[in-house]
């Protein structure tokens, strides 16, 4: 089973948008960017007909915080953009969760921005 959710995982990552133009996750997270292709595949799963909307939730909330727009602000407004974007329950969980990572997780991505 195991190996099938790989290859699901795999598939799905190939057939999504442009690495250049995805910008939910980090290129500068533990796992060499994996967080970039892991968001995208979750959001293909779980809010695919929101797919642009949460993408653009996420550049949203990457160019707030290269202009050092103040963390929480930055978060804040992030999580009621994908609050809007969301169309369906499991599309809001999974804002929802996205909203949870920035705020418990963005704290070294926000000053690596600033730099």
């Amino acid at each position: 089973m195991q190996n099938v959710n790989v290859f699901l995982i795999m598939a799905l990552a190939s057939v999504s948008i442009a690495a250049d133009t995805w910008y939910c996750g980090s290129k500068n997270d533990r796992l060499g960017g994996a967080s970039l292709a892991f968001a995208e595949v979750v959001v293909d799963t779980n809010c695919n007909s929101q797919k642009e909307s949460v993408n653009l939730c996420c550049k949203a909330h990457d160019n707030c915080y290269n202009s050092q727009g103040g963390k929480k602000t930055c978060d804040e407004n992030f999580c009621s953009c994908l609050e809007q974007a969301a169309n369906s329950e499991i599309c809001k969980d999974t804002g929802s969760a996205m909203c949870l990572a920035v705020k418990l997780f963005g704290e070294n991505a926000y000053k690596k921005a600033g730099q």
